[in-house]
C-alpha cells in the first residue's frame, strides 16, 4: 500500500506544473563580490551564491556588446538526476522569461567534478527594440538591444530546473555589473579590429550564411570527450566575415572535448562557410562576425580516447 501511494504521489508530481509541485523556492544570497574575467575572446562575469552544499556559481559570458551573454550554473543546485535537464530562466522584476527543452541546455561537470547547466542566453530583456533591422540569421535571438534602465531595475534571478526545486538567486543591482561587462565587450570588438563606437565600422546587421548554414554544420567532425562523465559537448564559434562574405579568422571556445577538434573545426568552416556581408548602418558592407553555439550528443564511453 505505501509504495503504490508513493508511484501515485509521483504521477501527480509529474502532472502539475513547476511552480506547483515545489511552490518555495530556496533562496540563495550573495557569498562573494561581481568579479569580471576578461578572456581573449570573451569576458565573463561571475559570482557566487550560497554556502557549502547549497553553493552555486553564476557566469554571465559575452563576446561582444551586441548579444544577450551565455549563462553557466555551477554547482550542487543543479546537479541533475537522468537525462531530464529542462530549465526555465526568468530575471525580477520586469524582465524576461524564457524556457529551454532539454536539448538546449547543455550539462556536464568541472574538472573538479561540480555538475554544470550552460544556456546560450539570458533573457534580460523579452524582445528586440523594434526600430532595429531584424537579423537574418538563425540565431538572431540572441542579438537583443538590450535596455539599459530595465537591466537596471533587475536584481533577482529565478531558475527553475525540471523536476527540481526552483533557486532564487538575489543578485543585486545589475546596473553597474552589467555595465561592465559590455564596457569589457566593446574592448573585444576593437580586438577584432573593429570600432564599436564608429557607425562606419560596426556592424547594423550580422553575416548571414547563404542558403543556410545546416549543410556544413552537419558536416563537422565529432568531438572526443574528456571525461566518461561527458555525454554532450558545446562548442562556441566565431567567424570573422569580411566585406565579400569571406570568413577570414575563426575561433572556438569548447568544453569537455579532447584536443585537436578546434582546429579541424577551423579548418572546415572556413573552407565551407558562404555569407552575405554585414552591413553598416547606411546599408554598405563591412567586416563582421557571424557566431554560434553548436552542440553535440555523445554515447558515454564510446567517443572517450586518447
Amino acid at each position: 500500500m505505501k509504495q503504490s501511494s508513493r508511484f501515485a504521489l509521483c504521477l501527480l508530481l509529474a502532472d502539475l506544473p513547476l511552480s506547483t509541485a515545489f511552490a518555495t523556492p530556496l533562496v540563495l544570497e550573495p557569498s562573494s563580490d561581481w568579479t569580471l574575467h576578461v578572456q581573449e575572446d570573451n569576458c565573463q562575469l561571475l559570482r557566487r551564491f550560497g554556502q557549502g552544499q547549497a553553493e552555486l556559481t553564476v557566469q554571465f559570458d559575452t563576446r561582444s556588446p551586441a548579444e544577450s551573454p551565455s549563462l553557466m550554473l555551477i554547482g550542487e543546485p543543479v546537479s541533475f538526476r537522468g537525462e531530464k535537464t529542462s530549465l526555465k530562466l526568468s530575471m525580477l522584476p520586469g524582465g524576461g522569461s524564457y524556457n529551454w527543452v532539454d536539448n538546449s541546455v547543455t550539462r556536464g561537470f568541472t574538472l573538479d567534478g561540480k555538475p554544470t547547466l550552460l544556456v546560450s542566453y539570458v533573457p534580460f530583456v523579452d524582445k528586440p527594440d523594434s526600430t532595429k533591422p531584424k537579423y537574418a540569421d538563425f540565431h538572431a535571438r540572441r542579438r537583443l538591444v538590450l535596455m539599459p534602465a530595465k537591466i537596471a531595475a533587475i536584481d533577482r534571478m529565478l531558475v527553475e530546473p525540471a523536476l527540481k526545486p526552483p533557486l532564487l538567486l538575489k543578485l543585486g543591482s545589475m546596473a553597474e555589473p552589467y555595465a561592465s561587462l559590455r564596457r569589457c565587450g566593446m574592448n573585444v570588438v576593437r580586438s577584432w579590429g573593429i570600432e564599436p563606437t564608429d557607425t562606419a565600422q560596426m556592424p547594423e546587421t550580422y553575416p548571414s550564411p547563404r542558403r543556410g548554414a545546416d549543410s556544413w554544420i552537419a558536416a563537422l567532425p565529432l568531438p572526443r570527450a574528456t571525461s566518461q562523465r561527458s555525454d554532450r559537448a558545446e562548442a562556441r564559434v566565431r567567424l570573422m566575415v569580411d566585406e565579400q562574405g569571406r570568413p577570414y579568422d575563426c575561433k572556438i571556445n569548447v568544453t569537455m572535448v579532447k584536443a585537436g577538434f578546434v582546429d579541424e573545426t577551423c579548418q572546415h568552416l572556413m573552407h565551407n562557410a558562404k555569407f552575405d556581408p554585414a552591413l553598416n548602418a547606411a546599408q554598405k558592407p563591412v567586416k563582421g562576425w557571424w557566431t554560434t553555439v553548436i552542440r553535440f550528443q555523445m554515447r558515454k564511453g564510446a567517443n572517450v580516447g586518447p
